[in-house]
């Protein structure tokens, strides 16, 4: 995602990734996942990273070499106006990170 980024509750988010696997990533690799309004911290939640990729995506584990995916998110109507951020860690079962990611300056209108 960019910085800066204008949506209005309602709408589709897409969200593409693109990378290069430069080790596989295997089962029990984990993500933590923080979803922030301002300074509070709305989510805090940690999950099996497979299960994800797997249940959100077309991607199946072991991840390795280049992936590039695709997906769309219906934001809620409910959702407040605002400036949020997302951030998403990933470690492997035995808590080496593997990536973060980061979107910044995201408005909800």
């Amino acid at each position: 995602m960019y910085p800066n980024t204008s949506i209005l509750p309602g709408e589709i988010l897409t969200i593409e990734a693109e990378g290069i696997f430069h080790e596989p990533v295997e089962e029990g690799s984990k993500i933590h996942l923080q979803v922030k309004y301002g300074l509070i911290r709305l989510v805090n939640v940690e999950a099996d990273l497979c299960e994800e990729i797997e249940g959100n995506t077309d991607l199946t584990c072991p991840l390795e070499g280049h992936k590039k995916f695709v997906k769309e998110v219906e934001i809620p109507k409910e959702v407040p106006p605002g400036k949020y951020a997302v951030l998403a860690d990933v470690y492997t079962e035995d808590k080496t990170r593997i990536t973060c990611l980061q979107a910044h300056d995201i408005i909800f209108h």
